[in-house]
């Protein structure tokens, strides 16, 4: 890898940098009400890249940073193997803080200007098939208490799409059993909006079943899921149980495989792509245009009928 000429400065003296407006972009994200999760990968993103700089004896000063300097942490990431939605994915959450920089005067341009975003292959999102659905929840039947939340906890996320941090921030008030639906909160969805989801008959009685023990929360401030301490279920403990559930029945399965799997089952069985949008909170249809080419790929094969095999029947 190439270093920085040795006339470039790497910081000059009271240059502003990477690291020294990391603050101003926090709260600058902040004010525009960006999600936890939304601000948190785009701190990743810039200090992986001030990380690579700062190895390679790059520019940090935000004027001397180049257009060459963020190519090469593209091919550096390319080259440890990142896949290339993980470095487009953080390409694009590098590109708005210079265009921020721009905005406060700081910089005259943004060195990303005329860069492109990296191709990402289209490779169509891994499901569960019916099979290994019905695997996954049958190994969660039981009677204790632990039985009864992972089936309601599973089960209510492959009937919803639901994230793991919005299934984690729900409480035992933003449901309605009666009409079969869950407020999310906008506090705790990615993309900021709250909304209401609806789950079916089978999630209904497995959330009941799991509300009758006498463990599981009472009062409507409540959140919904506990661990088996009594204290509530955090994200990072909803995704290891999914990995238990799975490593039982001979899988290995990813919290958001279950939000593919419902999209992908919400496609083909003919929803409309606008309500599908609606109910699984998206706030572009970049992530349900990828569902919609793996369905109408499916449909395609189905409805094939070879040409060879009609010449051979004349």
């Amino acid at each position: 890898m190439s270093k920085a000429p040795a006339e470039t400065p790497i910081i000059a003296d009271g240059a502003p940098t990477l690291a020294s407006t990391r603050n101003e972009w926090i709260s600058h994200l902040r004010g525009l009400n960006r999600s936890p999760q939304t601000i948190a990968l785009y701190l990743r993103a810039l200090d992986g890249l001030d990380r690579f700089l700062t190895e390679q004896g790059m520019p940090r000063a935000l004027r001397a940073i180049r257009r060459e300097h963020l190519e090469a942490w593209m091919v550096a990431m390319q080259d440890r193997g990142l896949a290339p939605s993980h470095v487009s994915i953080l390409f694009r959450a590098v590109r708005p803080f210079f265009g921020y920089m721009v905005d406060e005067d700081e910089l005259d341009r943004s060195p990303m200007d005329k860069m492109r975003t990296p191709a990402v292959p289209f490779d169509p999102p891994k499901v569960l098939d019916p099979s290994q659905v019905a695997a996954l929840l049958a190994a969660c039947r039981g009677t204790d208490f632990i039985s009864r939340r992972d089936l309601a906890l599973l089960s209510l996320m492959l009937d919803t799409g639901l994230r793991r941090g919005e299934v984690a921030g729900l409480t035992l008030g933003d449901l309605n059993v009666a009409q079969r639906t869950a407020y999310i909160a906008s506090s705790t969805s990615k993309s900021r909006r709250g909304r209401a989801i609806v789950y079916g008959d089978s999630s209904a009685k497995a959330l009941l079943r799991y509300l009758r023990h006498p463990k599981a929360p009472h009062a409507a401030q409540e959140p919904l899921w506990r661990a088996r301490t009594g204290l509530p279920l955090t994200g990072n403990e909803i995704y290891h149980t999914l990995r238990r559930r799975a490593a039982q029945v001979g899988l290995v399965v990813h919290p958001h495989q279950l939000r593919h799997t419902w999209a992908d089952a919400m496609l083909k069985s003919g929803h409309n792509e606008g309500d599908v949008m609606q109910l699984g909170g998206w706030a572009s249809r970049q992530m349900l245009d990828r569902y919609g080419a793996s369905v109408a790929a499916e449909r395609a094969r189905d409805a094939y009928r070879s040409p060879v095999d009609r010449l051979a029947r004349r």
